[in-house]
């Protein structure tokens, strides 16, 4: 029996966090309307607010909730873009969030993930 020099990296797909992210989100998430209803039930302007405003302290994408064909790839994109400026923020990147100064904007984006939690923690979760 021949034993194989390849290695777990060559038999693996290499997939970006944020694809992943988008993956999940589809796999969970196959429409908006769940996940709008529970954003629009805890704030009505929230909805609005997400399809009109990009995430100020990183630019995060606007999220049309109406919009089938974009919204898993805005969502992930914001998603991303608001964990990767709280997470790898560096005192020369732009993409920064500040404590203090940025607490109101990322106070909007924690509804979404919240709701984002509870749906996919509720789709998979298993008693044992």
């Amino acid at each position: 029996m021949a034993i194989s020099n390849r290695s777990f990296a060559e038999d693996s797909v290499n997939v970006s966090e944020s694809e992943a992210l988008r993956l999940t989100l589809l796999k969970f998430i196959p429409s908006p309307g769940p996940l709008a209803d529970l954003i629009n039930e805890y704030d009505e302007s929230l909805l609005e607010y997400y399809a009109n405003t990009e995430v100020p302290f990183c630019k995060g994408r606007r999220v049309d909730f109406r919009n089938l064909e974009s919204f898993h790839k805005n969502l992930a994109s914001r998603i991303y873009s608001t964990r990767n400026a709280i997470v790898h923020s560096k005192d020369g990147d732009r993409s920064k969030y500040t404590p203090f100064k940025d607490d109101l904007a990322l106070l909007k984006e924690l509804p979404v993930l919240r709701f984002i939690a509870e749906i996919i923690i509720n789709g998979s979760a298993q008693v044992m």
